[in-house]
């Protein structure tokens, strides 16, 4: 018998809004997985794509349309975001006195806060509309590793991390990598998955950008910083120490801050929570003295690649420097 008793009672309508397509997906699937418990779907599903999708009243025909094999029917209605206008006063209109026999399910990248549809979805419950936003770069590892065990594999936070810097942050891409892994492990007979496997299996096609150059250099690891320049081949060095140099002058604010003993360095430096994070996290590898010296020197650097040197070799010594060689 199903254990769908236990569970709350499904709402007429959901919206699952954010851009991370696979948990958009996985959300959907787990809700069909539910209805299908309850009878076939096979009559009582249809799913319209609302880039392409205009006809307002097969819309109103598919939602108010008794179910056959099932005591609920679904209708998923995608990328509303991107609906025509007459589509979209058709499914607000339609929320206002939605069918009792009927789940509308509805996916948005993004919406605008005070968007009419917001409001009428919230308008039957807070719980209609379901966050389904990217996670934050510094989550993603927990959450690879427990797209691993879901996968059967173990990973540890190296290996997960690796994948994260060669795939990307787009989890649709990132669980199509762990499949491959997943049956490589298994096929080797283990149970678990390391870094070096990531690094044998997985090609790189996450896009870069310098300022993953900058956070390389001052997180004090030589080896990626000069690995993620090697894949910035087309960025001027001039360019890179520019931006360095950026960054030195907020580690140094930040350092400064901390050494006076002051704890909110959003406020001070009047920046966001999640960027004071990682600056504040950054800024106490160092001590004030050793980021004024890095200052010092990266003035000698860019007044050796004006005056004639090797661009490249003077931006090398820079984050030899930096990373403390």
């Amino acid at each position: 018998m199903s254990d769908t008793s236990k569970k709350p009672p499904l709402l007429p309508a959901y919206l699952f809004l954010g851009d991370d397509e696979l948990k958009k997906k996985v959300l959907l699937e787990r809700l069909t997985k539910r209805l299908s418990a309850e009878g076939d779907l096979s009559f009582d599903s249809v799913s319209f794509d609302a880039t392409t999708f205009k006809d307002t009243e097969r819309f109103y025909d598919a939602c108010n349309t008794l179910p056959f094999m099932s005591p609920l029917r679904l209708v998923t209605v995608k990328a509303v975001d991107k609906a025509v206008k007459p589509l979209t006063e058709a499914i607000i209109s339609y929320l206002k006195a939605p069918a009792e026999s009927t789940v509308l399910v509805l996916t948005a990248e993004k919406l605008a806060k005070n968007a009419r549809l917001l409001t009428a979805l919230r308008a039957i419950s807070e719980k209609a509309v379901v966050d389904a936003a990217t996670k934050k770069r510094s989550e993603l590892p927990q959450m690879v590793r427990s797209l691993a065990k879901g996968r059967g594999v173990t990973m540890g936070g190296e290996a997960a991390t690796e994948l994260i810097n060669r795939v990307g942050t787009s989890t649709v891409a990132l669980d199509k990598e762990l499949e491959k892994l997943a049956s490589f492990a298994f096929a080797s007979g283990r149970s678990s998955l390391e870094r070096e496997d990531v690094r044998a299996l997985v090609e790189r096609s996450a896009e870069i950008s310098p300022w993953d150059f900058v956070e390389a250099v001052f997180s004090g690891s030589l080896a990626q910083a000069l690995v993620v320049r090697q894949r910035l081949i087309a960025e001027k060095p001039h360019a890179l120490l520019a931006l360095s140099v950026m960054r030195l002058r907020e580690l140094l604010a930040a350092r400064a801050l901390l050494d006076r003993g002051r704890v909110d360095l959003a406020t001070a430096l009047k920046r966001p929570d999640w960027q004071v994070r990682r600056l504040r996290a950054t800024a106490e590898r160092f001590k004030a003295a050793k980021l004024r010296e890095l200052l010092i020197y990266a003035a000698d650097c860019d007044r050796q690649m004006k005056s004639g040197s090797d661009p490249e070799l003077a931006l090398e010594k820079f984050v030899a420097a930096a990373c403390g060689f």
